[in-house]
């Protein structure tokens, strides 16, 4: 930098100017820099929360689902036992049979006379 003194002043030439330019420009940079670094932070602090909130409501549903299919599991072990499959026919009117007969090989079923 070249530098006058007039009257006891001292005189900056134009090399001074560009840079104090520099320093507010660089100045300005950083400054641009952390804001942008913040929000980018802000912004995926929320995603993050509202993926964890996310997460958490599927958990809950698959602890529902999970319990839905243990009560429909033993549902189906409980309709498919024997004893009530037995119960629901007497209820719609089917009964054991009170003699049974068995048919041999020589005994014509549907022969004609």
């Amino acid at each position: 930098m070249r530098r006058k003194t007039i009257n006891n002043r001292t005189k900056t030439s134009g090399f001074g100017k560009v840079s104090q330019l520099k320093k507010i420009f660089g100045a300005y940079a950083v400054w641009m820099t952390l804001a942008v670094l913040a929000a980018v932070s802000v912004y995926f602090t929320i995603e993050m929360a509202t993926s964890g909130a996310e997460v958490a409501r599927m958990e809950k549903r698959e602890i529902a689902l999970v319990k839905e299919n243990r009560t429909l599991s033993d549902s189906i072990v409980k309709l498919s036992s024997l004893n009530q499959i037995e119960q629901k026919a007497q209820e719609m009117g089917f009964n054991s049979p009170q003699q049974v007969l068995y048919l041999g090989q020589e005994d014509p079923v549907a022969k004609l006379p």
